[in-house]
């Protein structure tokens, strides 16, 4: 039987750590614990709950792994995980960044890889001027894959270095370099709502552990992202009355046509995943600009 490592088997992925497939907010906002990722199950309604353990289930059979879900831990409200919090750094993330006696609000832009390394930088709209790239002051990177949409932190305001951009125009994913000159700031997307709030409130890690190489026997089964989407929806949905190719005014409820939309996205990431973090020719034809390395 194949094993998968950190999901991948045979250089598909199938899965990701801290990359859950309802964690996609503006579709499905769903109650998440940033303290170690996961939903807060509490705070679900009944009906969300069994959309996600059937989805759950199906999605994990589809990946060739058994279908009952594993048990999860209760965490804490304020007390992270032993692998660290995690923090969300996807596009449009709402954000914190605090530089000096400022504190300004915004959201994260898009991920610049940084030219000469493996790393890449954010980019924060602070909401006035220009946005600021910041990369982690420790010199760890936000994440070992620039497509990642969430990543382990030791506490929620997070110690960076951070510059200016010349301009609000840059095309997502454009390489950039660290200038000479870098400010010490703090930025945070960790529940960013509750600002401003008491620090004591939230635990910290003095140091994050290394990330563990997970290794599951899996079932030797199809890619289930590379099925046709024609096709893929039919483990999820119910078809429309007396027509088993549509699922559009079929008998599913708002969550659960949210639930697959989440999937959708879901598949698009792992496609991504394994794929060269450069704009494509479609996406560049979007923007009335270039793409060009700044600086």
């Amino acid at each position: 039987m194949p094993i998968a490592v950190n999901g991948n088997v045979n250089g598909a992925q199938l899965w990701l750590a801290d990359h859950h497939w309802w964690d996609y907010p503006k579709i499905w906002k769903l109650p998440k614990r940033p303290e170690d990722g996961q939903l807060d199950w509490e705070r679900l309604f009944p009906h969300q709950r069994d959309v996600i353990r059937r989805f759950s289930a199906t999605l994990r059979t589809l990946s060739g792994l058994p279908e009952a879900l594993p048990s999860i831990p209760y965490q804490p409200f304020g007390t992270p995980s032993p692998q660290g919090w995690v923090m969300p750094i996807r596009s449009d993330t709402p954000s914190k960044l605090r530089y000096g006696k400022c504190t300004s609000g915004g959201s994260i832009v898009s991920h610049h890889p940084i030219r000469g390394t493996d790393t890449f930088a954010l980019l924060v709209d602070v909401y006035w001027g220009n946005p600021w790239f910041v990369v982690r002051a420790d010199g760890r990177p936000w994440h070992a894959n620039p497509w990642a949409n969430n990543t382990r932190v030791g506490s929620i305001w997070v110690r960076v270095l951070a510059w200016e951009h010349t301009s609000r125009d840059i095309l997502p994913f454009t390489g950039i370099a660290v200038p000479p000159r870098t400010m010490p700031a703090q930025l945070r997307t960790i529940y960013v709502e509750r600002y401003p709030d008491d620090p004591d409130l939230y635990g910290s890690l003095t140091q994050l552990p290394p990330p563990a190489e997970e290794r599951i026997e899996v079932q030797d089964v199809p890619v289930w992202w590379k099925e046709p989407s024609y096709l893929r929806w039919k483990h999820f949905l119910q078809p429309e009355p007396g027509n088993p190719d549509s699922f559009w005014n079929g008998p599913n409820t708002l969550d659960e046509r949210n639930a697959y939309q989440c999937i959708t996205q879901y598949a698009h990431l792992l496609r991504n995943w394994t794929s060269p973090y450069v704009p494509t020719p479609d996406f560049i034809a979007r923007f009335d600009w270039k793409p060009q390395e700044e600086s």
